[in-house]
């Protein structure tokens, strides 16, 4: 319970962080702006809009934000409202060398359409020119203004493209690695179950070998007294199931011990080949003729399944036959019961159905 308990906070806190970055936190919202940007300008401004600058922490994002800003406007509204955010993100870009050049680039270019929608065509020009610089190629001397100005947006726009580009793919890593990991918990989760499961059943069994009476046994040990070569493989077997059942006292405190050691027993105390004919004539002689009966009413039974059937008669319960079987999963007698009574059509238990034949006729 303690290693779900710690799973499952792991979780939480994992898919709360995975939250957390991807609706809620300003600098999320400006890294989502900026994906945006290139593709669906609108949107960008919408999300950009719905960010309170003063929940900006760090000076680098309230930059970005700043530029991006008076980006939106620009491509949204065709003019740029806000000078005082295309400069403060212009003085930073400009003073941090650490910045990649393309977002100085784009500053410089938003400055230039500033100056040139206020005037100030010299300046306006030196910003592009500045901007040519930076992305190493410039015009000409004697090109237009206007050539310098779609130069320059071509580049910002460019540089976008690549850093959508880019962004996208990051977004669709960090979803991949994120729904692998959620794979693996999942995972983990349902081996723990599935283990967990496989402890309480073998617990069970343990229980259930450890509680079996041994009284029929020694009935059946006295009836096999002048049938000495199937008397001395019954003799084995129930030496093997006591063996069992000491096993299981031992590492009661342990079972996926238990259910390891006990396999490989199983696999050394199957009945001997050949031994069914001896048993079945032996049940059919003192059981009402019992397994010739059912095998001429239901033509479909196995000759495993009737000789599970012969070893019910003898009193032996579904853990000792799936010992004497020599079945290492010890749930595989159950699983064959509930097929033979299937086949049978049977409303009751197989074991009720088998006793009632003993002492009756078959209907």
């Amino acid at each position: 319970m303690r290693t779900f308990i710690v799973i499952f906070g792991i979780l939480i806190l994992f898919l709360t962080g995975c939250g957390n970055n991807q609706g809620f936190s300003a600098d999320r919202r400006i890294a989502s702006a900026e994906e945006l940007m290139y593709t669906h300008p609108d949107s960008a401004l919408a999300l950009l809009n719905s960010i309170n600058p003063d929940s900006i922490k760090s000076e680098s994002d309230y930059a970005c934000y700043a530029l991006l800003s008076a980006q939106a406007d620009y491509k949204v509204k065709g003019s740029i409202t806000n000078s005082e955010l295309l400069e403060h993100a212009l003085s930073y870009y400009e003073k941090d060398s650490t910045q990649e050049n393309r977002r100085l680039v784009m500053a410089l270019v938003l400055k230039g359409i500033y100056c040139e929608t206020a005037g100030s065509v010299a300046q306006a020009e030196d910003c592009y020119m500045r901007a040519e610089v930076l992305n190493d190629s410039m015009l000409p001397e004697n090109v237009s203004l206007q050539d310098h100005r779609r130069y320059c947006l071509a580049i910002v726009d460019k540089g976008l493209k690549q850093a959508s580009e880019s962004n996208e793919k990051r977004a669709k890593t960090q979803k991949l690695v994120v729904a692998i990991v959620l794979l693996l918990i999942v995972a983990l989760i349902a081996q723990i179950v599935r283990m967990r499961l496989m402890a309480i059943r073998n617990l069970e069994m343990i229980k259930q070998l450890q509680k079996e009476s041994s009284d029929s046994k020694l009935k059946l040990m006295s009836m096999l007294e002048t049938e000495t070569r199937l008397k001395n493989a019954i003799s084995s077997q129930i030496t093997a199931i006591r063996e069992m059942i000491e096993l299981s006292h031992e590492y009661s405190g342990a079972p996926a011990t238990f259910m390891n050691k006990f396999k490989v027993k199983v696999r050394r105390s199957k009945l001997p080949e050949g031994i069914w004919k001896d048993l079945r004539y032996f049940i059919d002689e003192n059981y009402n003729n019992i397994i010739s009966r059912l095998e001429k009413k239901y033509d479909t039974l196995t000759d495993d399944e009737l000789y599970i059937i012969g070893l019910v008669c003898c009193g032996f319960s579904y853990t000792e036959i799936a010992i004497c079987m020599g079945y290492s999963n010890v749930y595989s007698a159950n699983t064959k019961r509930a097929r033979i009574a299937r086949k049978m059509g049977l409303t009751k238990p197989l074991k009720e159905y088998i006793d009632e034949l003993v002492t009756d006729d078959l209907e």
